[in-house]
């Protein structure tokens, strides 16, 4: 009797035993569980990151490419507005020129009579 009373006894710690480890073992599965999930999170947040990072560096280039191109086109305007007003500089003088030879030539003619 007193053998089979402690063998019940031993029985019943060990199942508490058993109880505690499985309780301690759940919640190490669970603090493993968060963790493994933090760095997936953490992972996927540095993705989701560098994806935005990418983007932004693609925009800023595809920007500068614009603005180059806008250059281009400008420094284009630009030198054909002044060719165009180099040569109406040329013209408005050469327009004086003939004006002045025309007038000398009235002025002689002019004198003349």
């Amino acid at each position: 009797q007193a053998d089979l009373e402690k063998a019940a006894a031993d029985l019943a710690q060990e199942a508490v035993a058993k109880k505690e480890l499985e309780g301690k073992l759940s919640e190490a599965e669970a603090r493993a569980a968060a963790a493994e999930k933090g760095a997936a999170s953490e992972g996927e947040q540095r993705d989701l990151a560098l994806g935005a990072l990418q983007a932004d560096l693609e925009k800023a280039a595809a920007d500068l490419a614009q603005e180059a191109v806008a250059k281009k086109e400008l420094e284009g305007k630009l030198s054909e507005a002044e060719a165009r007003a180099a040569a109406a500089e040329k013209g408005a003088a050469s327009e004086g020129e003939q004006r002045d030879l025309a007038l000398g030539a009235l002025q002689a003619d002019l004198e003349k009579a």
